[in-house]
């Protein structure tokens, strides 16, 4: 019994190894300008909807708390930095107004649960403001298969009234897929919406459902006389991650594998052990019983043979009865002078015997 407690606390051990800490997403990459708005993007598998949901300055045991929901309100803001936990989506949304240089560092999106909490690394990178040649240098978007990807082309102030569109390609090669007018703030087509946000003043758009064929560029513009404001856009969709039933937070596929590979071996190993030892106590113990009963039975009988001659050897001389000489005074002569001896109407018995 104890061998069997014994493997079965290794295992429980092993269990709680291999199901440490697992990151929500592997990581995220923003990128924006000072003085404008950088819109962050985290995305969590079903089954975390309610649970409470942070973002932070730095990185796991290192990452100081700057706002955080709870389970009864989705949104809350703190000077330039707002959370939205959009449950529809499964994404928590940040959002950093007014950026400025030192904001540049590690953030992470976090979940609230007991024992490693889901995580989220955000590498943000705040660039100088550029001269009106361009809306924005580039910006850069990830998003997964199947999910949402938002894209922020942030625009200078005076644009507000202006066309915006939403382009595939770059520049002059660029072929539009979306544009607003001068009345109209929102758009929407198939899989994509255009929304100008001009107290933000940012080109937002979302690309739902997205599959593998929309990675490549794309461009937000302003149209105006001459050249137009244009932003590059770099979009990449990534395969979608797995998940568990138990609303476990997702792995990477090579961390599964590493998993399994260990563990498999050591649990077939263990179970092995458990069999062996099994049998191997159950031998050893009929072996024991078998040594027992073999012992008790020739004990008993040399025992016994060893007494019954002392007791004959001990008996006196008279008391010792000869078995030969009866046999040897027997003669089958006689029974006939014995048998006509024999008076029926006399007692006879002892004269016999």
């Amino acid at each position: 019994m104890r061998s069997f407690s014994l493997i079965f606390l290794i295992l429980l051990l092993l269990l709680s190894v291999v199901s440490g800490g697992i990151m929500l997403h592997e990581e995220i990459t923003e990128t924006g300008t000072e003085g404008r708005a950088a819109v962050i993007h985290c995305p969590y598998t079903e089954g975390y909807e309610t649970y409470v949901k942070y973002f932070c300055k730095g990185v796991y045991k290192h990452c100081t708390t700057l706002m955080q929901t709870n389970r009864e309100v989705n949104q809350t803001y703190k000077g330039r930095f707002t959370l939205t936990d959009n449950k529809d989506e499964r994404q928590i949304v940040v959002t950093i107004s007014d950026l400025r240089m030192e904001d540049t560092g590690l953030y992470g999106c976090g979940i609230e649960k007991v024992g490693h909490d889901p995580f989220t690394v955000v590498h943000l990178t705040v660039n100088k403001v550029l001269s009106d040649s361009m809306l924005y240098e580039e910006v850069k978007e990830t998003g997964t298969m199947g999910s949402a990807a938002v894209i922020h082309c942030p625009y200078t102030e005076g644009y507000e009234t202006y066309i915006k569109y939403f382009c595939k390609r770059v520049y002059k090669n660029c072929t539009t897929l979306l544009q607003t007018n001068g009345e109209d703030s929102w758009r929407h087509e198939g899989r994509l919406s255009l929304t100008d946000d001009k107290e933000q003043r940012l080109i937002v758009v979302t690309i739902r459902d997205l599959r593998m064929e929309d990675t490549g560029p794309y461009g937000c513009g302003i149209e105006r006389t001459g050249q137009d404001l244009f932003t590059l856009v770099h979009l990449t969709v990534n395969k979608a991650p797995r998940t568990s039933t138990d609303h476990t937070t997702t792995v990477t596929h090579k961390t599964q594998v590493l998993n399994l590979s260990v563990l498999i071996p050591l649990c077939a190993l263990l179970l092995f052990a458990g069999v062996f030892l099994f049998f191997y106590h159950r031998r050893k113990k009929r072996n024991i019983n078998s040594l027992s009963a073999n012992y008790y039975i020739t004990g008993r009988m040399t025992t016994g043979a060893v007494r019954d001659e002392m007791e004959y050897e001990s008996d006196p001389p008279g008391n010792q009865v000869s078995m030969n000489p009866v046999y040897q005074s027997l003669n089958t002569s006689q029974l006939d002078s014995i048998y006509q001896g024999l008076n029926p109407t006399t007692n006879q018995s002892n004269h016999v015997f």
